[in-house]
């Protein structure tokens, strides 16, 4: 089967205005959680996630400008359902301070992996759609995400410890 550079491209551009609009909603609320948030070991790990998030903001400006497309946002459907599936939460409910880390921390471990998968599909297409220039950046971010989720999987048990009390 013949390579389909033109169509890959296009589908690289559209993921890559997805991924840029679901960072930047993401930042948005992290910037609005993460004061919200009680345990300090939380509020820590939340804020280092945000300015990871901010860093991939601007990386994703620079993959723009390695393909030579003005920055642009497509929107992303998937983290308005996971953001809005929180703040319908955390907003109707008044939950404890510990059910409130533990709802941001789900939130956030969502997203990470959400992310890291788009990341690593995001990566496979900039190869198919000979943008490999971009490869090492996509895995960068990657990368991050994965780790993220790697942290929040040891901060869990704490999380949810709190909650059992």
């Amino acid at each position: 089967m013949a390579g389909d550079q033109p169509a890959a491209r296009e589908l690289f551009e559209h993921e890559l205005a997805a991924i840029n609009d679901a960072e930047q909603k993401f930042a948005e609320a992290l910037q609005k959680i993460v004061p919200e948030l009680h345990s300090a070991k939380v509020s820590e790990l939340l804020g280092k996630y945000l300015m990871t998030t901010q860093g991939q903001i601007k990386r994703l400006g620079e993959l723009f400008r390695l393909i030579k497309v003005s920055p642009r946002r497509d929107t992303s459907e998937g983290i308005d359902g996971l953001i809005a599936e929180f703040a319908n939460y955390v907003g109707g409910e008044t939950p404890s301070p510990a059910m409130y880390d533990a709802c941001a921390c789900n939130l956030v471990a969502r997203v990470a992996s959400q992310q890291a998968t788009a990341y690593k599909q995001l990566n496979g297409l900039a190869n198919a759609s000979n943008t490999n220039s971009c490869a090492i950046l996509l895995y960068d971010s990657q990368t991050e995400e994965r780790d993220m989720s790697q942290n929040l999987d040891r901060l869990f048990v704490e999380v949810y410890q709190a909650l059992s009390f």
